[in-house]
C-alpha cells in the first residue's frame, strides 16, 4: 500500500520516521488564548494517508467487515438516512397500535476517551495485521500535547488515548474501534459515530426487561473499550398514542452506570426533535426559532442595499437549516407549514419592500407568493418534496443504505393502455403493519409514505433521460410544480400552493 511505500526507510522497524512524527501545528493565538500545540504527522505524507484511508474504508465496505448499524464517516450513509430509518420504524409501531421505547445514549468525550490499545486490538478483529497495524499502532503512539498561555509553554503531556482529530485516518480508526457494539445487543441499534440509539417495540413486560439487559451489555461494552456513557444526559422516549402506559419500565426508569436515564417527552437525536407522537410541533419550533435569530444578524449587519449578499447569506445560514434533513419531518399541519414559512416570508419582505410597506401585515400570503416569483423562489414546502424525492431516486439507484427496508420497487402496470403512461420510478412503503390497518396521520405524514402519493400522481413522470443520473433527476424536479399534485393540494396550506 502506498503508505508502507511512503516510509519504506522503516518499513521493518513498523514506526513512522521520527521526522514525520515530529511535525507540529498551531495556529496563532490572540493574547490570553489556549490552545494546544500537539505532536502530529508533517504533511509531507497527507496524500498518502488519504489514498490509504480510501482503500481500506473500501476494503471494509466490500467485505462487509462494518456493522450495518453504523451510519458515520461511511460512504452512501448520512445523518438523514439514520434518520429516515428510525422515524419510519417508529411510525410503523404506532400504525400497528404499539409502543416503541428509544434510548438515545450519551457517550462522554468519546473521541478523546477512546484508548489508543482499544483501537489498535480492533484493528486486528478487522483484517489489519503485519506492517500495516504496526504502522498505524505507532502513529498512535508518542502523541503529546501541550498548552501555550501569551507565548509561555507548559510542560509536555503524553496522550493515550483518542483518535486524531481533524486528521484522516481518525474517523475511520473510531468507526472499527467501536465497531463490535451491535454484536451484544438483541434490542435495534442505530449509531452516529458516538451517538448510540438504542430501541425496542414494547408489547409485553419483558420487552423492558430485554431492554435493560441490552443497556447492561452495552455498558459492559464500554467498560471493555473504555468508553463511558453519561446517564444524565441520555433520554428515554416512550413513543406511543395511547394515553396511559400499558406496559410500565421495571423501577420507572431504564438504568445504566447504576443512574437513571431521564424519561422525556421530546427527544433530541442528529439535531432532530422526536415527540412521544411523532408530531413536529417541538422540531418546527426549534427551526424557527434558530432560523429568526440568524435572520436577524443577517439584517442587522447588512443594509437593504446589500440585497444579493443578503440572498447569499440567507441560502447558507437561514435555509440552510429548515433543509437539514427536511424529507424526515414533514410537517403536515397547516399552522406549523405557515410558521416556517413565515422565515423566508420575512426575509423576502425585508429586501423587496421599503419601509413604508414593512409594517403591512399579509395573513392571506398573498404578498409573499408574489415575492417568490419576482425572486424565483420556491416555497420551503416545495424544496421539501424535491429533497424527499432526490432520497427517493437514491433508494431506487441503490444508493441509500439500507434503503429496501423504507422502499420496495413496483413494476410497471401491464394494463396501461400507452407507453407514455408507464412509469419507469413506481416505489411502494415497505411496511410490517397488517393492509388491515387503518393508516394514522403519523404514518401517511412519513416518507415513504408521501413518495408512494408523489410517485403514483399523474404530473409525475420522469423519462429515461430524467433517471439516467441524479443531476438528471435533479433538473428534472426543478421543473415540476408540486402545488398540482393531488397530494399536495390534500396537504399543503392552500396559501401556500404557488
Amino acid at each position: 500500500m502506498s503508505l508502507v511505500k511512503t516510509v519504506q526507510p522503516d518499513r521493518q522497524q513498523k514506526r513512522i520516521p521520527h521526522n514525520v512524527e515530529a511535525g507540529r501545528s498551531g495556529t496563532n493565538t490572540k493574547e490570553g488564548q489556549l490552545f494546544l500545540s500537539s505532536h502530529l504527522p508533517s504533511t509531507t505524507i497527507i496524500q498518502a494517508v488519504r489514498e490509504d484511508c480510501a482503500e481500506s474504508s473500501n476494503y471494509l465496505d466490500k467485505n462487509n467487515l462494518l456493522s450495518d448499524t453504523q451510519y458515520g464517516f461511511r460512504k452512501q450513509r448520512s445523518t438523514e438516512m439514520q434518520l429516515l430509518h428510525m422515524a419510519h420504524q417508529y411510525s410503523q409501531a404506532l400504525l400497528q397500535r404499539d409502543e416503541e421505547d428509544v434510548v438515545c445514549l450519551d457517550c462522554s468525550k468519546a473521541f478523546d476517551k477512546l484508548p489508543h490499545s482499544s483501537i489498535v486490538t480492533s484493528l486486528s478483529s478487522h483484517g489489519v495485521n503485519g506492517e500495516m497495524k504496526g504502522l498505524l499502532s505507532d502513529y498512535l503512539k508518542g502523541r503529546s500535547q501541550r498548552v501555550v498561555v501569551e507565548g509561555h509553554f507548559s510542560s509536555e503531556q503524553s496522550v493515550p488515548s483518542g483518535v486524531p482529530q481533524g486528521s484522516i485516518l481518525g474517523p475511520l480508526l473510531f468507526t472499527i474501534a467501536v465497531n463490535s457494539l451491535a454484536k451484544s445487543i438483541s434490542s435495534t441499534v442505530m449509531q452516529y459515530a458516538d451517538d448510540i440509539v438504542l430501541s425496542r417495540t414494547i408489547k409485553k413486560h419483558e420487552d423492558c426487561v430485554v431492554l435493560q439487559q441490552d443497556l447492561q451489555r452495552l455498558e459492559a461494552w464500554c467498560k471493555e473499550v473504555g468508553l463511558e456513557t453519561n446517564p444524565e444526559k441520555s433520554q428515554h422516549l416512550r413513543i406511543s398514542n395511547k394515553r396511559d402506559k400499558s406496559v410500565k419500565v421495571p423501577g420507572e426508569y431504564y438504568v445504566i452506570s447504576g443512574k437513571k436515564i431521564p424519561l422525556v417527552n421530546e427527544a433530541v437525536c442528529l439535531g432532530i426533535t422526536f415527540s412521544s407522537k411523532l408530531e413536529w410541533t417541538a422540531q418546527v419550533d426549534k427551526v424557527t426559532a434558530k432560523c429568526r435569530q440568524r435572520l436577524y444578524a443577517v439584517n442587522a449587519f447588512f443594509p437593504q442595499r446589500y440585497r444579493a449578499v443578503k440572498q447569499l447569506l440567507y441560502k447558507s445560514l437561514v435555509r440552510a437549516v429548515h433543509d437539514y434533513a427536511s424529507s424526515c419531518w414533514f410537517p403536515t399541519i397547516k399552522s406549523l407549514q405557515r410558521q416556517l414559512e413565515s422565515i423566508q416570508k420575512k426575509f423576502l419582505q425585508n429586501i423587496r419592500l421599503s419601509r413604508a410597506d414593512k409594517d403591512r401585515h399579509d395573513p392571506d400570503f398573498k404578498r409573499y407568493c408574489q415575492h417568490l416569483q419576482e425572486v424565483a423562489w420556491k416555497p420551503l414546502w416545495h424544496r421539501r418534496c424535491e429533497n424527499l424525492l432526490v432520497n427517493v431516486f437514491r433508494i431506487w439507484t441503490g444508493n441509500f443504505a439500507n434503503g429496501n427496508r423504507l422502499l420496495k420497487s413496483q413494476e410497471s402496470s401491464r394494463n396501461l393502455k400507452t407507453r407514455s403512461q408507464a412509469k419507469i420510478l413506481i416505489m411502494l412503503p415497505v411496511s410490517t403493519a397488517p393492509l388491515s390497518c387503518k393508516l394514522l396521520e403519523s404514518t401517511s405524514g412519513s416518507f415513504a409514505y408521501i413518495a408512494e402519493a408523489l410517485l403514483k400522481d399523474s404530473l409525475f413522470c420522469p423519462s429515461a433521460l430524467h433517471v439516467n443520473s441524479l443531476l438528471s433527476f435533479k433538473n428534472y424536479l426543478s421543473g415540476l410544480n408540486f402545488s398540482n399534485f393531488m397530494w399536495c393540494k390534500n396537504n399543503v396550506d392552500v396559501l401556500l400552493l404557488v
